[in-house]
């Protein structure tokens, strides 16, 4: 299956890199466990893969985009790069420490099974600690201004050079009833990303969601 990002993979990297970052830095304190095996769901280029090699973890990391992946692999030498959904994770259970995603989970269409699947790869006591696009941001995004209904969001993100469409979602798919009985929320961040466009007449609104869990 080809992805956006298989047509976009060399565009985004530059862009991305081009671009001050003010969302990793939080991503990063989050993550108190100090060693370990740590996948990183969504490692686009492979720049959070590099890092967490730096800080002698045992890094794998998976994306959907096969051209993504050739790029972690360039840039990281080194760690387990694959192409996988996040849906069904090529890993035996209680395989990993950490899981870490940033800018990746929102892309598929349905987060429970994502959640199920974190789940079961994670040891107990393990870290879940991600960033989504918020919701209102969605919100704002969408034609309908249905909250409760799934559309496809066209987002205009670093400086205005890359253009991505994501499915929205709503609050409740990244905390609910059913996650929080298989993990205790740590922590929960809502900021706005300046790499995102700024949406016109929409005043003050988070851009992004990050949130910290630990498996029960």
């Amino acid at each position: 299956m080809v992805t956006q990002y298989d047509k976009i993979s060399q565009k985004f990297k530059n862009a991305d890199e081009s671009v001050p970052d003010v969302t990793r830095p939080i991503l990063y304190s989050l993550v108190t466990k100090k060693k370990g095996k740590l996948l990183d769901l969504g490692c686009g280029y492979g720049e959070d893969l590099v890092h967490f090699q730096k800080e002698d973890f045992e890094v794998y990391g998976i994306d959907v985009s096969k051209e993504m992946v050739k790029e972690a692999e360039k840039k990281s030498q080194g760690a387990k790069v694959s192409v996988s959904s996040f849906e069904k994770l090529p890993y035996d259970e209680e395989t990993f420490d950490i899981i870490f995603s940033r800018y990746a989970l929102q892309h598929s269409d349905k987060i429970t099974p994502i959640f199920k699947e974190v789940s079961r790869v994670l040891k107990k006591g393990g870290e879940f600690v991600f960033l989504v696009t918020h919701p209102i941001r969605h919100y704002f995004e969408k034609k309908t201004k249905d909250y409760w209904k799934q559309e496809i969001c066209s987002s205009l993100i670093l400086g205005g050079k890359v253009r991505v469409e994501e499915p929205s979602h709503k609050l409740n798919e990244y905390i609910n009833k059913e996650i929080l009985s298989k993990f205790d929320l740590i922590d929960f961040i809502e900021e706005f990303d300046p790499a995102a466009e700024k949406i016109k007449d929409a005043g003050k609104y988070p851009s992004i969601l990050i949130l910290k869990f630990k498996k029960r």
